[in-house]
């Protein structure tokens, strides 16, 4: 279920993708953020779990807004089923967006889920752990 954009952090939520990417030096600044943009933030948002996604960046808001991307990005996609389930569904689009980020200047240094820790609820803490694929 998409909700609106600007509540996406603060609604309930099953977990978390998390995806954060380095700018290297002669980076396509404008190739990249377009093809972001206009194919591959949609495709996300249309996986089945996907409520939405921000990006946050370490751009310098006290100078011109229009500068060039951050040297370093984050995205946050808030998940509305098991994040591990999630990750199976996007999986193909994140290697995408890994190969695509390499190939424009940039370097994704880390990206996987995270699920949700309510307070209180430690059942989980003693489960076994999942293997590395």
């Amino acid at each position: 279920m998409r909700v609106d954009p600007a509540v996406v952090p603060w609604r309930p939520h099953l977990g978390v993708h998390v995806l954060v990417e380095e700018r290297r030096s002669g980076a396509d600044l404008d190739g990249y953020a377009a093809w972001l943009d206009v194919a591959h933030v949609p495709e996300v948002l249309g996986f089945d779990g996907v409520a939405g996604q921000w990006t946050f960046d370490s751009r310098d808001l006290t100078g011109d807004l229009y500068q060039p991307l951050a040297e370093r990005r984050i995205t946050v996609t808030w998940l509305d089923d098991d994040a591990l389930t999630v990750n199976q569904r996007i999986d193909a689009a994140v290697r995408e967006r890994i190969a695509r980020a390499g190939a424009r200047g940039y370097e994704v240094t880390w990206a996987g889920p995270l699920e949700t820790i309510t307070p209180g609820e430690w059942a989980w803490f003693d489960q076994p752990a999942v293997p590395a694929p």
